[in-house]
């Protein structure tokens, strides 16, 4: 078995196992394996394609790899860009599944499964990118897939309040603020 089929297997496997992990924390009305899986598929499709649409829209403008993958990089695009990737993910798993969106603990659930999503998909694109990266499967599995998710569980808490609490809008995007603050740091200190 090539790495390339490998490291498509241990990302899936990883993934299940984090999301089953996750669900055990939902003790009053546990949500359905299939619906979380799904949102770990949907919700992690969904913001890698927006993230690397933003990418590829800066690329344009010049903004590269080489301006991106800094500090300060870190901290203005890269933190920014994929936490408002990864809600923009909840967003379409919340229209496709809002039903089952009844407990604050479910903001946290979903957006836990995209931001795992996400994660995994970038986990398989570092670890293919080039000669010997195979050891950044393992090394993000346990470091970057965890930071993507505690980043992004503010957002989940803060959309369900906004969608279910009828709370302002504006707690939405000091979450998002937060949450990008938090990832552009994490980055920016793996960068330096």
């Amino acid at each position: 078995m090539s790495f390339f089929h490998l490291s498509i297997f241990l990302s899936a496997v990883i993934g299940l196992i984090i999301i089953a992990g996750i669900r055990s924390f939902d003790i009053y009305e546990k949500e359905t394996f299939v619906s979380m899986v799904y949102a770990f598929f949907a919700g992690g499709t969904t913001s890698v394609l927006i993230a690397l649409g933003i990418y590829e829209f800066l690329h344009i403008f010049g903004i590269d790899d080489t301006v991106i993958s800094t500090p300060l990089g870190s901290l203005l695009l890269i933190g920014p860009v994929e936490e408002f990737a990864k809600l923009v993910g909840l967003v379409v798993v919340y229209g496709l599944i809002k039903k089952k969106f009844n407990e604050l603990t479910d903001g946290i659930i979903y957006m836990s499964c995209v931001a795992l999503g996400f994660s995994i998909i970038e986990n398989f694109f570092y670890a293919n990118a080039g000669e010997n990266n195979q050891f950044l499967l393992v090394f993000r599995a346990f470091i970057s897939t965890p930071a993507h998710i505690s980043f992004s569980v503010l957002l989940g808490y803060a959309w369900y309040r906004y969608r279910h609490e009828n709370k302002p809008f504006i707690n939405v995007i000091i979450a998002l603020l937060v949450a990008s603050a938090l990832h552009g740091l994490f980055d920016a200190l793996a960068f330096s």
